[in-house]
């Protein structure tokens, strides 16, 4: 019997940084945003795929009064067998499966070798959709963070410097250490930024990073 819903999971991170999960929902021929969610990371320092993913489906699927028909993993078989491990806690689980990228090839429990999604079937074509949409969130959640972290750098406080001219003065130049080293007039001569603004991100910039 075809699932009639269909649960998908992905993790997003930099070098261990801002790590995110997030899962989507896909049911009766529609995505659910409604049942969307994204999480922060909390148990897992460094770089792990495997324990953020852990997290992750065991976060979402402990809060859900009912599980989906079927649980995809953006990943191969090791992604697969982590979600698993945290899965066969739940007394009714659905089944899972791994997709991986490059070629395109789906990973099941059990299973020694996986199976291609090299082709145009109807399920085949779902499955990439389903692994693509929740990439998709993830990643845009992760950037989300990503940026809001990178505003709220030394340059966050300093009297004058609203957000526009944080992301004006992170454009121009290419991170916190160049800010510092430019000159004033410099500064100044940034979009959106005057003399008086550029004194202040360089009277709290000295004293702040040395």
């Amino acid at each position: 019997v075809p699932p009639v819903s269909i649960g998908a999971f992905d993790v997003s991170n930099i070098s261990g940084s801002d790590p995110v999960g997030a899962y989507v929902h896909w049911e009766d021929g529609e995505f659910l945003k409604e049942k969307y969610r994204h999480l922060r990371i909390k148990s897992v320092s460094g770089v792990d795929d495997y324990a953020m993913m852990r997290e992750s489906v065991l976060r979402v699927l402990s809060d859900m009064e009912k599980l989906p028909d079927l649980v995809v993993i953006d990943g191969g078989k090791g992604h697969l067998e982590a979600a698993l491990n945290v899965a066969r806690e739940f007394r009714q689980r659905p089944p899972l499966v791994g997709l991986a990228k490059k070629p395109d090839r789906v990973f099941m429990e059990g299973a020694k070798e996986p199976v291609s999604l090299e082709d145009r079937l109807a399920s085949s074509m779902l499955l990439r959709r389903i692994r693509d949409e929740v990439h998709r969130f993830a990643i845009g959640y992760h950037k989300k963070l990503r940026g809001k972290r990178t505003l709220e750098s030394p340059l966050e406080g300093i009297p004058g410097i609203g957000k526009k001219r944080r992301l004006a003065l992170l454009r121009a130049f290419k991170g916190m250490a160049e800010i510092k080293a430019a000159s004033v007039e410099e500064l100044a001569e940034v979009r959106g930024m005057n003399l008086k603004a550029a004194r202040a991100v360089k009277e709290v910039l000295l004293d702040n990073l040395g």
